[in-house]
């Protein structure tokens, strides 16, 4: 944020009571950040602290340390990952099996068990 905004909502005159959030106008730099709710404030400057792609570190929580947590939700991802993994190929296997004759299916079968 720039600060160069007033922090408090005024009235203006003439504008039939509504309030102003800041002394820059829809579409102005700045008037973005005179509308953001504290809580967006807060989310914007922690994604701030956020790694750059590509370039991420081992402390995944972003607490300023590496340590079990970390390699916690490092083996967690890595599960989650996995399982959906072999959920999508299970639904592929099931969407192949019906598109296939039984003549087909015995087929891929025979084949399968011949390079296995």
């Amino acid at each position: 944020m720039d600060g160069d905004f007033d922090e408090k909502a005024k009235k203006m005159p003439g504008d039939g009571g509504k309030e102003d959030t800041g002394k820059h106008k829809a579409g102005e730099q700045g008037h973005d950040e005179e509308i953001m709710s504290e809580n967006e404030i807060a989310i914007d400057r922690m994604v701030e602290g956020l790694d750059p792609v590509g370039q991420e570190d081992g402390d995944i929580d972003n607490d300023g340390d590496e340590d079990e947590s970390d390699d916690y939700l490092k083996n967690r991802r890595l599960k989650i990952s996995k399982a959906m993994d072999m959920e999508e190929s299970e639904d592929k296997l099931a969407e192949l099996a019906e598109s296939l004759s039984p003549a087909e299916a015995q087929a891929l079968i025979e084949a399968l068990k011949k390079k296995v």
